[in-house]
């Protein structure tokens, strides 16, 4: 697989993660705001992933 291939394989699973992920968050968001709890932001999710990549070392 030539550089750009790789590159190009490599920024689609990156548009597909962040997709993805807004899509989770606009639909956890949706539900939580249905039951009255607290909307989760960006920036929430954001510390989840750093607490978790904390953890795993």
């Amino acid at each position: 697989m030539s550089d750009k291939n790789k590159e190009s394989e490599e920024e689609l699973v990156e548009r597909f993660d962040r997709e993805m992920r807004a899509a989770l968050l606009e639909a956890s968001n949706k539900m939580r705001a249905e039951k009255g709890y607290q909307l989760i932001t960006e920036e929430d999710v954001a510390d989840i992933d750093t607490l978790s990549k904390l953890k795993s070392l």
